[in-house]
């Protein structure tokens, strides 16, 4: 993906590929992240897009930046925390 596409085009497509190289099913990142599976599915599938507090939520879990989840940025490493 191209930092020219739209997040909502991006978000779906990447969230699934972090999931996945992460070794990890929608249950597993649902639990980690404190949302319902079902939410997952809408997410990954383009349905429904996540509040923020959901995207931060969802992009820690996966140890990832929430600008990567939005295709802002190529770079899949989250930035480091103070």
């Amino acid at each position: 993906m191209t930092k020219s596409s739209s997040g909502k085009d991006v978000f779906p497509q990447r969230l699934r590929e972090v999931r996945e190289l992460r070794g990890l099913s929608q249950a597993q990142l649902a639990e980690k992240s404190r949302l319902q599976p079902a939410a997952v599915s809408h997410f990954e599938t383009g349905t429904r897009l996540p509040s923020f507090d959901n995207l931060r939520r969802l992009a820690s879990a996966l140890e990832v930046s929430t600008d990567y989840l939005l295709g802002r940025t190529d770079s899949i490493h989250a930035a480091p925390t103070a």
